[in-house]
């Protein structure tokens, strides 16, 4: 998911953090701190502004991670989640 996010330009962690509203903070900061261990995120400090950034390898997942939104998006897998959860609640 972050990669996915901060292959649409959402490149800051204040804005990660808004778009990825059910993690923590420390755990936002631990999957960031992964990614970039394994070579899928570079975080970029120009003065005070600090971002991140896709590396070569994460770079080829656009392709990739497109295809599985636009499947999922299509079989509407988020809804049937949710109507199956709201089916065992009711």
């Amino acid at each position: 998911m972050i990669i996915w996010y901060v292959a649409e330009g959402l490149t800051s962690w204040s804005a990660l953090r808004k778009a990825i509203s059910g993690a923590s903070d420390k755990m936002l900061w631990q999957h960031l701190r992964e990614l970039e261990r394994d070579g899928l995120l570079v975080r970029v400090i120009e003065g005070r502004r600090v971002y991140y950034a896709l590396t070569a390898v994460s770079d080829e997942l656009r392709g990739p991670l497109s295809d599985l939104i636009r499947w999922s998006e299509k079989a509407r897998i988020g809804e049937r989640v949710v109507s199956r959860s709201d089916e065992r609640l009711g």
